[in-house]
């Protein structure tokens, strides 16, 4: 930080050094001093756009809703006529909760730049989170006229027609989808998962394979096996798919994550723990609370209670609202002969009425207590 300062001293033309000066004071638990620096040059019309751009990132993640508006005004009347500044625009109201005015925003988005792909994918994103997908079916089709060879807009007039349960239109819009872009990843997993959630496990696999078959992305489509293996509770399948995955994309979080807690499930297996705590160090300095927390988890199955007990304390210092962080370390306190805290955490876990696996457990043992 005080290398950035010293830099922005010599030279305060720098916006981008000045946006990471921000970023890093932001991550430094100092937001009113990282609003300072963006707010401290104003410079020409570029450095202008790149500052608010980032307060208004900024603004957003603090929850400054008015402020961020505010500098959405002024960043309005920098850049008028750029589709960009509306779907800016419409994130901020989306985020805040006002749905009619993210709406308008997006639309006038759209009519600014009529093929815009963002522009229609937030408008239809929209309609599905407000369970609105006949209004994003129609907003598709609008634009597959204008654009027939757009496989994304009929990939979202899948997703929309799913949302509303119309399988019919929506096996249709996806096989479009695979047939103007057979490489991508998205319209296999879209189809494969909505036969998954219909009971036809079979097709879904099916169409799975398919798109590793034709996809460039296959890490996607891996990714997504291993997750419907793990869905229909076939864990052994899903484990050995996210052992393909990680063969192969060795550096994937969540496929660490997510085969680390397979692995652990069944404490009595010991190659299986051992296996988790060979592949989960990646996750040790994850800025994910939650995959932190698989870390600690497996070091504590595998009873390296000091370590773990040490992670979970910071994890639950971040997250004291997640009841399995608290029922984690609680559990570890136990271990350690810690009886009040263990006590205080566990109730906390217990009380927050939140279901979380595990809450059995947490329950057992806080009354042996």
């Amino acid at each position: 930080i005080d290398v950035m300062k010293q830099a922005l001293t010599t030279n305060p033309s720098a916006s981008e050094a000045r946006v990471e000066l921000a970023e890093l004071l932001k991550n430094n638990n100092e937001p009113d001093k990282a609003i300072a620096i963006l707010k401290a040059y104003k410079g020409d019309r570029a450095s202008q756009v790149i500052l608010l751009r980032a307060l208004i990132k900024l603004q957003l993640a603090i929850k400054q809703w008015k402020n961020a508006v505010a500098s959405v005004s002024e960043y309005k009347q920098l850049m008028p006529d750029q589709a960009e500044t509306y779907l800016l625009a419409g994130s901020v109201y989306q985020s805040m909760g006002n749905i009619e005015s993210a709406r308008r925003e997006f639309n006038h988005a759209l009519t600014l730049k009529p093929a815009s792909r963002k522009a229609l994918t937030a408008i239809i994103e929209d309609y599905i989170q407000q369970d609105r997908g006949y209004m994003g079916t129609s907003k598709a089709r609008e634009y597959i006229e204008r654009y027939p060879d757009a496989s994304f807009a009929h990939h979202l007039s899948g997703r929309a027609a799913w949302s509303d349960n119309d399988q019919i239109n929506a096996e249709k819009a996806f096989r479009n989808a695979i047939e103007l872009q057979p490489q991508w990843s998205d319209p296999y997993i879209s189809l494969g998962n909505m036969y998954l959630e219909t009971g036809d496990t079979a097709r879904a696999f099916e169409t799975y394979q398919q798109g590793l078959q034709n996809s460039t992305n296959d890490s996607a489509i891996l990714l997504q096996i291993s997750r419907s293996y793990e869905s229909i509770k076939a864990d052994d399948k899903a484990i050995e798919a996210y052992e393909k995955l990680l063969n192969k994309y060795p550096d994937t979080p969540i496929g660490i994550n997510n085969l680390a807690r397979l692995l652990i499930k069944d404490t009595n297996n010991k190659n299986n723990l051992k296996r988790a705590l060979d592949i989960v160090t990646p996750l040790k300095n994850a800025k994910e609370l939650g995959y932190k927390d698989t870390y600690a988890w497996v070091l504590y199955q595998n009873n390296r209670i000091d370590a773990a007990t040490s992670v979970l304390i910071d994890v639950v210092e971040a997250a004291p609202e997640i009841a399995v962080y608290q029922y984690h370390l609680g559990m570890a306190f136990t271990k350690k002969g810690y009886q009040k805290l263990a006590r205080i955490h566990l109730r906390n876990a217990i009380n927050s009425n939140t279901p979380f696996e595990g809450i059995e457990d947490a329950k057992a043992t806080l009354n042996s207590l």
